[in-house]
């Protein structure tokens, strides 16, 4: 018979029930899905905040995001990790004809062109508008579990 340790460190978080019936796994999923429309939101918000007269958008990084299936466990068997990823949708060609663009980043960060003989906001630059930050923020605040939720930049 193995220790009571060894019993805990083989435990499989996920299969775990807390006291409604929910496993942990799915507890977690539903959070994560409250996440992703948190991101969502804010990406919403980007696209109505201004409308560009250069160019016509394509609306595809609105249906970028998602809760991914991989679920990662920890060595522990304490930690459950889930993720909201970004698709396809997430790149986007250059008006330039450069290398295409990582709209998550680029929105959340900004961005500058080299030449700004000319500077025009959203054209030639953009500084960003946090919006990962903020939908993480906004989340934290609708988090009644306690949940740690963390950005990861690839």
């Amino acid at each position: 018979m193995s220790s009571i340790a060894d019993q805990l460190k083989n435990m499989n978080a996920g299969k775990l029930k807390m006291k409604n019936g929910q496993t942990y796994e799915e507890m977690l999923k539903k959070e994560v899905i409250k996440l992703k429309q948190y991101v969502d939101d804010e990406i919403a918000l980007a696209y109505i905040s201004y409308y560009p007269k250069v160019y016509h958008r394509t609306y595809q990084f609105q249906h970028s995001t998602y809760v991914s299936d991989d679920i990662q466990y920890s060595a522990n068997g304490r930690q459950i990790t889930m993720y909201v990823r970004f698709n396809n949708f997430a790149w986007h060609n250059s008006l330039w004809g450069s290398s295409d663009g990582y709209l998550p980043l680029l929105w959340s960060e900004g961005w500058a062109w080299k030449d700004q003989s000319n500077p025009k906001e959203r054209f030639t630059y953009w500084g960003g508008n946090s919006m990962l930050e903020t939908a993480i923020e906004k989340y934290k605040m609708d988090n009644p579990l306690g949940l740690d939720v963390r950005m990861e930049k690839y």
